[in-house]
């Protein structure tokens, strides 16, 4: 499997987390993997996700496995 695919594959899951999950409190998120709630809380813009894990979000985005400019599609998929 190609890391393009995988990369697409990865970006879909974190779209649908980010969808689930959007406009609830941290604590209400389902049980996701730590480097999966970063992307999400990254995606969503959500500081306060963020807080509760103790990530700053250079920290976050120095964890997580998708780039900037990747993170910022699925922004704009998620919110829209």
């Amino acid at each position: 499997m190609s890391s393009t695919h995988t990369d697409r594959e990865l970006a879909g899951r974190i779209e649908t987390m980010a969808r689930m999950v959007k406009g609830k409190p941290f604590g209400h998120w389902p049980a996701f993997y730590t480097g999966e709630n970063l992307m999400v809380a990254l995606v969503l813009n959500d500081t306060a996700a963020l807080q509760a894990m103790n990530y700053t979000v250079l920290e976050a985005m120095d964890r997580v496995d998708l780039d900037a400019r990747t993170l910022r599609v699925i922004e704009l998929l998620v919110t829209r």
